[in-house]
């Protein structure tokens, strides 16, 4: 083994969390991991059902807008180009900002 190269056992034993986080994977690594479903069975999330897995239902984003957004960023990595967000207001705008802030 090369000294750069790491055991699942090495890699597992050095993970922190320092604060919460979230990481989408897309279908293919949970759907191929978990073909069964969670542990009770239930049908694990994809990228198409995100909308509903989080709750934001259809008046958010229908799974269509949802997939052409990813699909934007993934063109936009691919070709350098800024990806440009549909947000109105963008985030981090001081409009979106609670009163007081």
């Amino acid at each position: 083994m090369e000294p750069w190269e790491h055991t699942l056992e090495q890699e597992f034993s050095e993970i922190t969390f320092g604060r919460p986080h979230a990481v989408i994977l897309g279908a293919g690594a949970s759907v191929g991991a978990f073909p069964r479903g969670d542990k009770r069975g239930r049908r694990l999330p994809v990228m198409a059902d995100l909308a509903e897995s989080l709750g934001l239902g259809p008046e958010v984003h229908t799974k269509r807008v949802i997939l052409e957004i990813y699909d934007a960023m993934v063109e936009a990595e691919r070709t350098g180009v800024p990806y440009q967000t549909r947000l109105d207001p963008p985030p981090a705008d001081p409009r979106a900002a609670h009163p007081g802030v």
